[in-house]
């Protein structure tokens, strides 16, 4: 598997930034007619030069919607899905949760779901945020800077299947490349190898998948194959 050779965004912090609103008369007035009639937008804010933390804002009016993920990406940083890289990482450190049948609607936003993004099988992980109708959810997201904002920013909406378990590959470079970048070791990275319960979302964007992982089913063959590894 190989990983794309840029200076990812998606730095969290410990405790990231997060809150749910309902969506006010000013936010309906400052939305577009389009985005109105779309029924949600992202726009983001509050960026802190010191930090090189902003906040999304993702806007839920009144859309068939309730789950998105948000593809964004700068000048110097080609679009991609948002907790799609540094996946492993924010595993190991309990930053992130994985949505699954039991956890569908979390009060805790900065979610992962497995998003199947054609039609020959291929998937990944990405954030998956759960914004009910009238709903504005604010996340804090961090690792830029003056000279690299977003320019490019998309909130797309995403499809629940259904759940299963699946042993996953990953590409270890992820948690060297994590270190390198913010000088944070990661003691508790997962093995190359792992069983993990996901649910899966299906979205029509075959784009901005930066990091591969494999995917495979878990069944009696690969639960056993698994604990003699």
């Amino acid at each position: 598997m190989n990983v794309k050779n840029f200076n990812p965004l998606e730095k969290l912090s410990e405790k990231p930034h997060y809150i749910y609103e309902s969506i006010s008369a000013k936010d309906l007035e400052n939305a577009t007619e389009v985005e109105r009639k779309v029924g949600f937008k992202v726009t983001y804010s509050n960026f802190n030069e010191n930090t090189g933390c902003l906040n999304w804002n993702l806007y839920n009016f009144s859309s068939d919607f309730e789950y998105f993920a948000l593809l964004r990406g700068t000048n110097l940083v080609p679009a991609y899905w948002f907790l799609e890289y540094y996946t492993e990482v924010y595993k190991a450190f309990d930053i992130i949760r994985f949505l699954s049948d039991e956890n569908l609607h979390p009060k805790y936003p900065y979610t992962v779901g497995l998003i199947e993004y054609d039609d020959h099988g291929n998937r990944n992980y990405a954030g998956v945020f759960y914004v009910p109708d009238s709903t504005k959810l604010t996340l804090e997201e961090c690792g830029f800077s003056t000279n690299n904002l977003p320019t490019v920013y998309k909130l797309v909406p995403v499809k629940y299947l259904k759940t299963e378990k699946y042993l996953v590959e990953y590409n270890y470079i992820e948690i060297i490349d994590y270190t390198l970048q913010t000088g944070i070791l990661v003691p508790n990275a997962p093995f190359i190898i792992y069983p993990q319960k996901v649910a899966k979302f299906r979205v029509n964007l075959n784009d901005g998948w930066i990091n591969p992982r494999i995917f495979v089913k878990m069944n009696w063959i690969t639960s056993f194959i698994y604990k003699h590894l």
